[in-house]
């Protein structure tokens, strides 16, 4: 993982997180989260009273395993992607 400031500059746009159960065909949307705020203002860049953190928590009910994916975009970098398993036990 690369740490990204979080300035007018350089930061992350988005987060969207998918799940793929195991043995299914696609993929499901959980959620898209947008960071709006990187320290914009009218006065110059990085000058304005708010920061966004692009950090994200949510609470999913799964009733199969598969995996999760991670997409993130970074003005500078790119797009970004991790995934980590999810095993359920019955």
């Amino acid at each position: 993982e690369i740490a990204h400031p979080n300035t007018t500059e350089h930061h992350i746009r988005w987060i969207t997180l998918y799940f793929h159960p195991e043995g299914d065909k696609f993929a499901y949307q959980v959620g898209h989260y947008e960071f709006s705020a990187h320290g914009e203002s009218a006065a110059g860049a990085n000058q304005g009273p708010v920061y966004t953190h692009h950090a994200v928590t949510t609470a999913l009910k799964i009733n199969k395993s598969g995996t999760l994916h991670a997409l993130a975009l970074c003005n500078i970098h790119g797009l970004w992607e991790s995934s980590k398993e999810v095993r359920v036990v019955s």
